[in-house]
């Protein structure tokens, strides 16, 4: 099973912090910065839970040492948490095309399209935090761009946590 307790400590220590300086009258950056640090330690405890699904089942059905490490060097050179480019590339390579098909085909379709839409949706909003920096000589928030308080991020973290158990699951049943 996915581990979801060290996530959920992180997001509510930071989701403490930000209502504790939102409390405080605190710096607006202050309050980014747990923001960007939320959403960012959400995308990278989903990419490595998308890696530990795969490896976890891979270690369970692969019986040549291999056939093993050959498939661990794929999930290392995988750098992401898209689900087409990143997830199924990797589930792709493990159980091959047929048995995706089921996966997929056995997942219901609002839960399928809902991680797809939740992964897609973080993606956007990591690669934009990811790529551009908060000017330290402003004390305002950016007007252009959403910051989601951690709170939210947590509720998304909710959501894509009950997918993650269902793919596992399904996976499980192959």
């Amino acid at each position: 099973m996915i581990n979801k307790e060290v996530i959920e400590l992180t997001l509510q220590d930071l989701e403490n912090l930000y209502n504790s300086a939102m409390t405080n009258d605190a710096d607006q950056k202050i309050l980014i910065f747990y923001s960007k640090l939320a959403t960012l330690e959400l995308c990278g405890w989903i990419e490595e839970s998308l890696d530990d699904i795969v490896i976890r089942y891979a270690d369970t059905k692969l019986t040549q040492e291999k056939n093993t490490e050959d498939f661990k060097k794929i999930v290392k050179d995988n750098f992401g948490f898209d689900y087409n480019k990143n997830f199924r590339k990797m589930l792709m390579s493990l159980i091959g095309l047929i048995s995706l098909e089921k996966l997929e085909s056995n997942l219901q379709e609002r839960d399928f399209l809902d991680l797809k839409s939740q992964l897609g949706s973080l993606k956007t909003i990591r690669d934009s935090f990811a790529h551009t920096h908060i000017n330290p000589h402003i004390n305002q928030i950016e007007v252009t761009r959403t910051y989601y308080a951690p709170s939210i991020t947590k509720r998304t973290f909710q959501k894509v946590y009950r997918l993650l158990t269902v793919i596992e699951t399904e996976l499980g049943r192959l």
